[in-house]
């Protein structure tokens, strides 16, 4: 069976999560430092984009 992944896009278009390798590019491509990363949970993945939206606020 294969892996499943989830990727977090921190900074991106429009940061989220996304199962998808091909989703991410398009919020990422051309996108003045992209912050992304990969978890093999949904849970790790939408931590990390919460962490992320809390440091651009404070």
């Amino acid at each position: 069976m294969a892996e499943h992944s989830f990727y977090a896009v921190g900074h991106g278009r429009k940061p989220g999560v996304y199962e998808k390798w091909a989703d991410v590019q398009e919020q990422i491509k051309d996108f003045p430092q992209p912050v992304y990363k990969k978890f093999a949970t949904k849970a790790e993945a939408e931590d990390y984009v919460n962490l992320r939206r809390a440091e651009r606020v404070s």
